[in-house]
């Protein structure tokens, strides 16, 4: 028997119908598909005349998550009322024809029968499936997890504006429209509906994202209060001023006027009404005072954007915003086990972080740059680390140590039954080789080779179908637009350092189709950076920024 839809879904459904733009901002888990699945179903009962029944449809999407609109249609949709084709397999060209002979037979039947194609991103915008796509006219084309397309010079990005002019409806699909800042917006809503943000991305980022300062005329003097704070904060920066220092003591002094909480206008003024030799100008400024708003960031906005207001009055035109508040969820409860690094392990990780703080304390690591070293330190705690053999070649790896092998052990045996049985468990991981280790202590253990969802495999099925206890999941590759309630188990071997990967990945376990409690276990190497990555989760603090706070500390 098939669930009744959720009011949200409903009028979320009645919308793709009848809308010609559409975007739903679905909080993760509340069905997303299922809206799309139920306009199609459900499309006779347009209101607007002048909108045509949803016959033809072309979904793009993450190629993990090709294969799961079928399984989605076939649950929803039983008696198969609509025909899917999921493009996942094959040369572009030979998808391209199976798509292609798909809809021709679909049209010379008398009675037009409901047809969808589903193809991944990356695929959809080559040749020939590109020029056959954007000559056809399609009923609806649905863009799931429409972020993916955010870069405005992206070929996925551009290709979904093509294909705007071919459609009556064009409906955006996303949990984190906007993961980085509002650019990000910009090229998803040209894909949905160009007269909203219009067609010009400087425009719109003139609009949007604050400039840093702009250069007085004539003579500078800082506003008084500026002063009378530093004044009062610092005298030996007064001094200063009154010197005719360059750099770095006009660093100093812009430091101390953005750290006072002023505006990067206020610092570049103060800077300028230092007596010195020769004119300041832009290729002055503008290093020094990016320098300053990376070693000391304010918070997730920084003060870069503004009109956010506006903003979010025009993404509401079209948009739907839907929260987790919505479901009815089983309780969902966090837990965390702790582990010591081994003697090997603690050393080299000890050097390495030896070797960041000093070059944090330095100004060479920056919040912006971090990321290889992080990754690096993250390695050793998973207990190996990537050397370079010779230049220019693929990086061996080379092990350091077991002990976050071990605690997934002791983790994974902890969960058995009375009985000694094992339930079905995933595990999520950043890394390839924590791939390879998860898949190993698992088999050990259970007897039953255990399956995995990467970049380099797709075993979900045989998972969902019971072919294994433990599914290893690389989480950026696992985590958007997979069925994982079968676990009521999720393992944290590793996590990276994106909350929103991590967000997605634990909305796979606790979604729609659960009927138990799930519980979220986290690995965590004492005395890492496993400490502050588990702090940013519960604060939602950005996580590298906060790793960096804590070394300059």
């Amino acid at each position: 028997m098939i669930p009744e839809s959720w009011p949200h879904q409903k009028q979320a459904s009645a919308r793709i119908a009848n809308d010609r733009a559409f975007y739903l901002n679905g909080g993760m888990g509340i069905g997303k598909t299922r809206c799309v699945i139920d306009a199609i179903l459900q499309s006779p009962n347009i209101v607007h005349a002048m909108i045509p029944d949803i016959s033809h449809v072309l979904i793009l999407c993450p190629s993990s998550v090709v294969r799961v609109w079928p399984k989605e249609f076939s649950k929803y949709d039983p008696d198969g009322h609509v025909q899917v084709i999921a493009l996942d397999r094959g040369t572009v060209a030979k998808r391209m024809l199976a798509a292609k002979t798909a809809i021709d037979r679909s049209s010379a039947q008398s009675k037009k029968s409901k047809i969808v194609i589903v193809i991944n991103y990356e695929a959809s915008w080559r040749e020939p499936f590109a020029q056959w796509a954007l000559h056809e006219l399609w009923d609806l084309v649905v863009e799931d997890e429409i972020h993916r397309a955010k870069s405005p010079t992206g070929k996925s990005s551009e290709f979904c504006s093509r294909l705007r002019g071919t459609t009556e409806r064009a409906v955006g699909l996303s949990g984190t429209p906007i993961p980085n800042g509002p650019p990000d917006i910009w090229a998803q809503y040209r894909a949905l509906d160009p007269s909203i943000f219009g067609s010009s991305f400087s425009r719109f980022k003139r609009q949007y994202e604050a400039a840093y300062f702009y250069l007085p005329t004539g003579r500078v003097t800082p506003r008084r209060e500026v002063i009378e704070r530093i004044t009062k904060d610092d005298l030996r920066m007064l001094a200063a001023l009154k010197s005719s220092g360059r750099w770095p003591r006009d660093l100093a002094v812009g430091e101390a006027v953005w750290r006072a909480g002023f505006s990067m206008q206020d610092v570049v003024e103060v800077i300028l009404s230092c007596p010195s030799t020769g004119a300041r100008g832009y290729n002055y400024l503008m290093p020094m005072v990016q320098k300053i708003s990376e070693r000391f960031p304010r918070g997730a906005n920084g003060g870069r954007w503004k009109n956010l207001d506006e903003l979010a009055q025009k993404m509401d035109r079209i948009m739907m915003r839907v929260d987790r508040s919505v479901l009815a969820l089983p309780d969902a409860t966090e837990c965390d086990r702790f582990f010591d690094l081994d003697d090997g392990e603690r050393r080299v990780y000890s050097d390495l972080q030896s070797s960041m703080v000093a070059d944090v304390d330095q100004g060479r690591i920056t919040a912006s740059n971090a990321l290889s070293r992080l990754l690096r330190l993250q390695q050793v705690t998973c207990g190996h680390c990537a050397v370079e053999v010779e230049e220019g070649e693929e990086k061996e790896v080379k092990a350091l140590g077991s002990s976050r092998e071990q605690a997934l052990k002791e983790a994974l045996e902890d969960l058995r039954d009375q009985d000694g049985a094992m339930p079905p468990v995933v595990v999520f991981c950043r890394f390839r080789w924590d791939l390879d280790a998860i898949k190993r202590v698992a088999t050990e253990l259970t007897g039953v080779p255990a399956l995995e969802v990467s970049g380099r495999t797709k075993e979900l099925a045989a998972w969902q179908d019971g072919g294994s206890h433990v599914l290893a999941v690389q989480i950026q590759s696992g985590g958007v637009g997979i069925d994982l309630t079968r676990a009521h188990y999720a393992i944290y071997y590793s996590i990276g350092f994106s909350l929103s990967d991590l967000d997605q990945a634990k909305a796979r376990t606790h979604r729609p189709g659960q009927t138990h409690p799930v519980t979220h276990i986290y690995l965590i190497a004492t005395n890492t950076i496993d400490d502050r990555i588990r702090e940013c989760i519960d604060s939602k603090r950005d996580i590298v920024e906060s790793i960096m706070e804590g070394m300059k500390k």
